[in-house]
């Protein structure tokens, strides 16, 4: 797929597509000696180093400039921080499935793909919710997300700009009442500009720790962030808010119709969209189902397993339930060898259906 990504839409269509049966590809796969959990950690892990090394070297696709924006020296000097944009994203091969009701275009997912930590970029986007199928009730969104520990929220507003948020934080936690989420979190831009807003705490720390290694006689210099920018995530009966510590990142309210943006300290970012108080035209959360990372495994045997019974009295209904169960747990090619007395044949043909093959 990846010499030649046009030949498949998707690696479900590729893998319809081999000229292999299910059963010799079990007999492949299941007679691989030794193959562990471990082995496979590992494969994903060097397969997330590589997706993270691919993201800092020439390549990939190129985006047009008139997407990609020009580096303003206003912006630079009030957030130099900020990976502003990026002018070079990832195939993203693993990227199969997206929401055909998405607001976003495919330039869009690849853009927001690449800025989502190298483990989550494996996933798979799924729409959760949208005002345009589930109305426009906070309720109702906080009843599908609960569960939820990684989102993106996606704003259109009725101006036709799209921001929104990645939320690195389980939403059940907005209970306790407080600020909730971890530095994982950013704000974000995708139409007109693509514009990253990533957690300011990651560049102090990185500062930081540079600076104790310039300084080796500060023994116990440690590093402090104000807590004005770690508030990540707030839910209230009111409103949804991103990013705090003097106003709102970003705010929904709880009528899902309106919402503000401004600069916070959590992410030091400018006003996502033109407007500082908007309407939403659309606002849909997506998040994300990692395919990569659960593999069920079989036990599948190519020689038959015999299993037999010798049943007597009144015990054929427990016998009827070992059958069962073995059917279900044990993969086949199973054979039952049943001994009974002859007045209990027919109970249990009754109950098990037998057959001469």
């Amino acid at each position: 797929i990846k010499q030649n990504p046009s030949g498949f839409r998707s690696v479900d269509e590729f893998c319809q597509q081999i000229p292999v049966s299910i059963e010799n590809l079990f007999h492949v796969a299941f007679h691989i000696r030794n193959l562990k959990r471990h082995t496979i950690d590992q494969l994903l892990d060097n397969e997330e180093k590589m997706l993270l090394a691919n993201r800092n070297r020439p390549g990939g696709v190129q985006i047009t400039e008139t997407f990609i924006p020009d580096n303003t020296d206003n912006h630079q000097t009030n957030n130099d921080s900020h990976n502003e944009y990026t002018n070079v994203v990832d195939n993203a091969f693993n990227l199969t499935r997206i929401p055909k009701e998405s607001i976003l275009e495919h330039k869009h997912f690849l853009i927001l793909w690449n800025w989502l930590p190298p483990r989550l970029s494996l996933s798979q986007p799924e729409l959760l919710f949208t005002t345009q199928e589930h109305g426009c009730r906070l309720q109702t969104l906080l009843d599908k997300i609960d569960d939820i520990e990684y989102s993106i929220m996606i704003v259109k507003a009725s101006n036709g700009e799209i921001f929104g948020a990645f939320c690195a934080g389980l939403w059940s936690l907005r209970h306790n009442k407080t600020y909730f989420g971890c530095g994982e979190s950013f704000l974000f831009t995708l139409h007109p500009k693509p514009i990253k807003y990533p957690w300011i705490g990651i560049k102090q720390l990185s500062d930081d720790a540079h600076h104790r290694h310039l300084i080796t006689n500060e023994k116990n210099s440690t590093s402090h962030i104000s807590s004005t920018k770690e508030l990540f995530l707030f839910v209230s009966n009111e409103k949804i808010s991103i990013g705090g510590g003097g106003n709102d990142g970003l705010s929904i309210d709880q009528s899902l119709c309106d919402g503000r943006t401004s600069r916070c300290e959590t992410f030091q970012n400018e006003p996502l969209c033109s407007l500082t108080y908007f309407t939403i035209s659309i606002l849909m959360l997506l998040y994300q189902t990692l395919i990569s990372c659960q593999l069920i495994f079989i036990v599948y045997s190519l020689k038959p397993i015999h299993l037999t019974l010798v049943v007597c009295g009144d015990r054929v209904t427990e016998a009827s339930n070992a059958l069962k169960s073995a059917l279900i747990f044990t993969p086949p090619p199973l054979i039952f060898h049943i001994f009974t007395e002859n007045h209990l044949k027919q109970e249990f043909q009754s109950k098990v259906l037998i057959t001469n093959e």
